[in-house]
């Protein structure tokens, strides 16, 4: 079993990297967040590059905002292998977006499920994304 750590590698910090995540990025919404995520043209040491966002306007002390991203961050860490297992089969990386977009304070359990939910409809959709990549590829090769 592979460590489970977040390390430095694995956060978007780049202002480059996250306007263009912003500005060129796939958008979806799945139970109370926002996700944005690209697939970047650059090669990088990670599978996947996060970035976690809570709003200033849902929460407005610090306290509370780094809680929950530090929750976030820790249910990630936790269930980010099986993702990252298949973006490296696939032998794609991304850049994405975590935005907590509820009003209320978090639960550890209710927001696991809804991590887990969120890296499933994400493989789905990187998924559907190569498959019309490819099929685009073979319409302009013939």
């Amino acid at each position: 079993m592979a460590r489970l750590t977040f390390t430095k590698e694995e956060r978007l910090c780049h202002k480059n990297d996250i306007g263009f995540l912003f500005k060129e990025g796939h958008l979806l919404f799945v139970s109370g967040y926002t996700i944005r995520w690209i697939i970047p043209s650059k090669k990088e040491d990670s599978p996947v590059k996060i970035l976690i966002s809570v709003p200033k306007r849902f929460f407005k002390k610090a306290v509370e905002r780094n809680r929950i991203k530090r929750l976030l961050r820790e249910i990630f860490r936790q269930h980010k292998e099986e993702f990252y297992s298949l973006l490296n089969a696939r032998g794609i990386q991304i850049h994405m977006a975590l935005i907590y977009g509820k009003r209320k304070m978090p639960i550890y359990q209710q927001e696991e499920e809804r991590i887990v939910t969120i890296l499933q409809q994400l493989k789905q959709d990187i998924a559907a994304k190569q498959r019309i990549e490819q099929r685009d590829l073979h319409k302009n090769n013939s």
